[in-house]
């Protein structure tokens, strides 16, 4: 009988830390899976800005400027058809 019982018991303890040991590889592949995927992240990121040219810059902020431009005419009349329009005069 005794050693029924330390067979069960050996076979308990096997199979728990096959589950811990399942559990720690599983818990590694995440985190290198994480890891992989910060990286992965990150260089993409700079890759983009390293796309961001001045010239792009530049653009945008003419666009910027057009477009304030466009509103002073419009909110306080331009002296052209379109912003006459706009107000109804």
């Amino acid at each position: 009988m005794s050693r029924l019982v330390d067979r069960t018991r050996m076979d308990v303890l096997s199979q728990a830390l096959m589950s811990e040991l399942k559990v720690r590889v599983q818990e590694n592949v995440i985190d290198k899976m994480v890891a992989d995927f910060k990286e992965q992240a990150t260089a993409l990121v700079k890759k983009e800005l390293e796309n961001v040219t001045l010239a792009g810059v530049e653009s945008a902020l003419s666009v910027l400027k057009m477009r304030e431009e466009l509103e002073v005419r419009i909110n306080y009349g331009g002296g052209d058809v379109f912003s006459r329009n706009v107000h109804g005069v």
